[in-house]
C-alpha cells in the first residue's frame, strides 16, 4: 500500500509473490487498485493494521482515515488535529491508535469508535516519529529538536526524557527510529545509527498516577478493581497480580474525582460516584457507560454507595450518601439508561461519611458530628441512633461502619462496628434505640491518627482496620459469638504492621486457593497483597506470584513483617511532618479557645472548678513544646492565639483562689488587665481575635475534608 502527493492511497496486488521476495519488475495497471482518494493533500504515511484488517492513512490535510481495503469505505475519520499529521502508530493491547504531526501534542484515540482517549503534551517542537512497545505498555516519541520521550500508556505520563546533543550534517535531525524487540533497545538514525538500551526498572513507577481511594474484589471472577482520584479504574488478576484493564470515567472536558465505588449483586457492573455528586454505572471490563442516576437535591460529594436486591419486592436499589446530608435511593430500571425517580431520607445535620447495609432492609449511616442512624429502607423510619463521644468535636466523626452479619442476638439484631477520627474502634449491640456500646479498641497507631479503612471476611472471623499513617491491625473475633462475650472476653490481635508509607484507603479480606489474603490500597498510589499475619505476597502490577504456590510469595512465613513506627514519647502519636504537627496544634488551640469563650459567656465569669478544668486541658502534651516561647505569666494573646499560663511559684489552687479573692482576672488581652465587670468587653475582644464558632462554620468541614490529604505526605497529595 502506498500514498502519493495527490492524496490517493493505492493497493498493489502481487499474485506471484515476486515483490515480497525482493524481485524488481514493472507493475501492470491491473495489479494496482485505488483504495480511496479522500485526502486533499500529501499522504504522509500508510499503515496496514492486521488486527482490525484496516488501512490507516495520514495526510497534511490534518485528517487520519481508517479504511476497509476491500470496499474503500471509511471506518473511522479522525479530525482532532488542526495541522498536518505526520504518522500513526497502533497498540493492540489497548486497541488504540496514536497520531502525531506538526502540532506538539500526541493524540490517543480508540481505533473502532474514534473516541479520544487522551493527549500527551510535553514536546517543544513537532513530533516526527512514534514507536509503540506493547509488552511494557510504553510509547517512544521523537521530536524535530532531537528530544526522545518515553511514555507510560497506562497512566499517560512521561517517564523519561533524553536529548540527543550530537550535531549532524547536512541536516541536524533524527531521520529514522525503530525498536529492536529481540534485544530491548531503541535504534535512531541520522548520519549513523545510535543505540539506547532499555533498562527494566520499576522503581518509582506508579501504575495509579493519583491516590487510590478504594479497592474491591470480585469473588465470582477473581478480579480486583481499584479506583483513583484522577478518574481512572484499574482491573487486576489476583492470581498473578497482573493488570488486565484500565479506563477513565471522565467525560469530555469534565474531569471528575472518584470518591466511592461499589459492585452490583452479581459483581458484573460497577457503581462509580464522584465529588460532583454524580452516580453512574459502568461495565468494568470495557469501560462502557451503562446507566446514570440523577436527582434534584444538592450536588455534593458522594462518600458511600450501596447496591441491594430486595427479592420480596423484586426491586434493585442503588443507595448513595454524602455531603448533602441525605440518603438518596433509586430503583434500577433495566430498560432505562437515565434513572431520575428516587426517594430521599433526611435526619442527619452534618455531612454523611459512611454507610453499611444488612438484612432485613437495614442501613446504617454515620456523619461528621458522630451521629449514627440505623434506617428502615422500606419506610424511612429511624430504628436507632448511636453517638460517638470524644474529648474534642473534631474527633467525633464516624469514618467507617460495618455490620457483623454473623454476630446477631436472639432477636436477630446484628452487631455494628464503627470507627472514628479519634482512632478508636467501637462495637455496638443494636438491640435498643440508643444501642449499647460493648467494647472499644484502639485501632489507629498514633494518638493523632484516625482510622481510614475497615473490613471483615465473609464469616466475620477477622476484623481489620487501617489508619492514616499506613498501619494495619488484625483482630481474631471468631470466638466472640455471644453478646456477653463482647464485654468479658479480650479480643486477640493477630497482626499489627505498617503496610504503606501513606494512609490506608481500602481493605479487602480475600479467600483464594484455600488461603486467606489481605488486600490493601493506599494514598501512595500502590496496592499490596498480604497474608493475614502480615507476610507480604507482592505488589500488584510490580510483582508476580501464584496464589496457590506460597514459594512465589515474597514472605510466605511472615518472617519479615514490617514493624510499626516507633511513637514519639512526647506526642504519643508519631507525627511524620512539621505540617501535620502544626495542624494538630492548631486544632488543640481552637479547642482551648472554644472552652474559654464558653466560660466568658457567663455573667460572673468562670468558677474555680472551670478554671481548673481548663488548666488541665492546657497541660496536654501537644502544647508542651509551646511553653518555652509562648506561655507568659498570667497568659496572653499573641498573633490571634490564646496561651494560658501560671504565675511563678504558685500552685493552680493558689492561683485560682488569688483570682477570686482579688475580684479580677489577671489575664491580659493586648496588655490590658480586665476586671470581673469587663466580661462583655473581654468576650468581644476574644471573638474578634479568634472566634471558634466562626472557625468551625468556615473551616470545620474543610479541615475534616482536607485532613486526609494533609496526612498523606509524599506521593499522596502532600500537606
Amino acid at each position: 500500500v502506498y500514498g502519493d502527493s495527490e492524496g490517493v492511497v493505492t493497493l498493489v496486488r502481487d499474485p506471484c509473490g515476486n515483490l515480497a521476495a525482493g524481485a524488481k519488475r514493472d507493475l501492470y495497471r491491473y495489479e494496482t487498485e485505488v483504495i480511496h482518494s479522500d485526502h486533499t493533500d500529501w499522504v504522509t504515511s500508510v499503515t496496514y493494521l492486521s488486527d482490525i484488517h484496516t488501512v490507516a492513512s495520514t495526510s497534511l490535510d490534518s485528517y487520519c482515515r481508517l479504511v476497509c481495503p476491500e470496499t474503500g469505505t471509511t471506518k473511522t475519520l479522525i479530525d482532532v488535529h488542526h495541522m498536518g499529521v505526520y504518522g500513526l502508530a497502533y497498540t493492540n493491547a489497548y486497541n488504540m491508535c496514536v497520531t502525531h504531526g506538526i502540532e506538539r501534542d500526541i493524540h490517543l484515540w480508540h481505533s473502532m469508535t474514534g473516541r479520544s482517549m487522551g493527549v500527551l503534551s510535553g514536546h517543544a517542537s513537532s513530533v516526527t516519529h512514534l514507536v509503540v512497545h506493547d509488552k511494557l505498555n510504553q510509547l517512544i516519541s521523537v521530536s524535530k529538536d532531537k528530544v526522545i520521550k518515553l511514555w507510560d500508556l497506562r497512566v499517560n505520563k512521561c517517564m523519561q526524557t533524553i536529548t540527543d546533543e550530537r550535531n549532524y550534517r547536512p541536516e541536524d535531525r533524527i531521520s529514522s527510529v525503530c525498536f529492536d524487540d529481540c534485544h530491548n533497545r531503541l535504534v535512531t538514525m541520522a548520519t549513523q545509527p545510535y543505540v539506547y538500551t532499555l533498562v527494566n526498572s520499576t522503581s518509582g513507577l506508579a501504575l495509579h498516577d493519583c491516590p487510590v481511594i478504594c479497592v474491591l474484589y470480585s469473588q465470582e471472577f477473581n478480579v480486583v478493581v481499584s479506583a483513583d482520584e484522577g478518574g481512572y479504574i484499574f482491573t487486576w488478576d489476583l492470581k498473578d497480580g497482573s493488570k488486565t484493564g484500565r479506563f477513565s470515567v471522565s467525560q469530555g472536558s469534565r474531569q471528575c474525582k472518584i470518591t466511592a465505588i461499589a459492585f452490583d449483586n452479581n459483581e458484573r457492573r460497577l457503581l462509580v460516584a464522584d465529588n460532583a455528586g454524580h452516580v453512574r454505572m459502568f461495565n468494568y471490563n470495557n469501560g462502557a457507560l451503562l446507566k446514570e442516576f440523577q436527582h434534584e437535591e444538592d450536588m455534593a460529594e458522594v462518600t458511600a454507595l450501596v447496591y441491594h436486591v430486595d427479592e420480596q419486592r423484586d426491586a434493585k436499589l442503588v443507595i448513595s450518601v454524602g455531603w448533602n446530608q441525605r440518603v438518596i435511593i433509586w430503583e434500577e430500571d433495566e430498560e432505562e439508561q437515565v434513572i431520575e425517580c428516587y426517594k430521599m431520607f433526611e435526619g442527619h445535620k452534618d455531612d454523611i461519611l459512611c454507610a453499611s447495609f444488612t438484612e432485613p432492609l437495614t442501613l446504617a449511616t454515620g456523619d461528621d458530628a458522630g451521629r449514627i442512624i440505623v434506617w428502615n429502607l422500606f419506610n424511612g423510619l429511624r430504628r436507632k441512633e448511636l453517638f460517638h463521644k470524644s474529648v474534642f468535636d473534631y474527633e467525633q466523626s464516624v469514618e467507617r461502619l460495618q455490620f457483623l452479619q454473623s454476630k446477631r442476638d436472639r432477636y436477630d439484631n446484628p452487631m455494628l462496628v464503627s470507627c472514628g477520627s479519634d482512632g478508636n474502634v467501637r462495637i455496638w449491640h443494636t438491640k435498643s434505640y440508643n444501642g449499647q456500646l460493648c467494647k472499644t479498641l484502639r485501632g489507629a497507631h498514633g494518638k493523632t491518627e484516625s482510622i481510614s479503612a475497615m473490613c471483615t471476611n465473609k464469616g466475620d472471623d477477622y476484623l481489620v482496620v487501617g489508619d492514616t499513617s499506613g498501619h494495619v491491625r488484625v483482630w481474631d473475633i471468631s470466638k466472640v459469638d455471644k453478646i456477653k462475650n463482647w464485654f468479658d472476653e479480650p479480643i486477640q490481635m493477630v497482626a499489627h504492621f505498617k503496610a504503606h508509607t501513606s494512609g490506608v484507603s481500602g481493605l479487602q479480606l480475600i479467600t483464594a486457593d484455600g488461603n486467606l489474603f489481605l488486600l490493601v490500597s493506599s494514598w501512595d498510589t500502590h496496592l499490596t497483597l498480604w497474608t493475614i499475619k502480615g507476610g507480604l505476597v507482592g505488589e500488584l502490577g510490580r510483582h508476580s506470584w501464584n496464589t496457590s504456590d506460597p514459594t512465589t510469595w515474597a514472605d510466605p512465613e511472615a518472617a519479615n513483617v514490617p514493624k510499626p513506627d516507633v511513637l514519639n514519647e512526647e506526642y504519643e502519636g508519631g507525627f511524620q511532618s512539621t505540617a501535620r504537627r502544626g495542624f494538630q496544634k492548631s486544632l488543640h488551640r481552637m479547642s482551648i479557645v472554644h472552652g474559654l469563650k464558653n466560660l466568658m459567656s457567663k455573667p460572673q465569669g468562670p468558677t474555680a472548678e472551670e478554671l481548673a478544668e481548663l488548666e488541665e486541658e492546657r497541660k496536654s502534651p501537644i502544647l508542651k513544646s509551646l511553653k518555652s516561647r509562648n506561655i507568659m505569666p498570667g497568659g496572653a494573646w499573641r498573633g490571634g492565639r490564646l496561651v494560658i499560663g501560671e504565675e511563678p511559684k504558685l500552685t493552680l489552687e493558689a492561683r485560682v483562689q488569688q483570682i477570686l479573692n482579688q475580684g479580677k482576672l489577671e489575664r491580659q488581652i493586648g496588655g490590658k488587665a480586665i476586671d470581673p465587670n469587663g466580661w462583655k468587653r473581654m468576650r468581644l475582644r476574644v471573638v474578634e481575635a479568634t472566634d471558634p464558632d466562626d472557625m468551625q462554620k468556615k473551616g470545620r468541614k474543610s479541615m475534616r475534608k482536607r485532613s486526609v490529604m494533609e496526612r498523606r505526605g509524599p506521593g499522596g497529595g502532600g500537606p
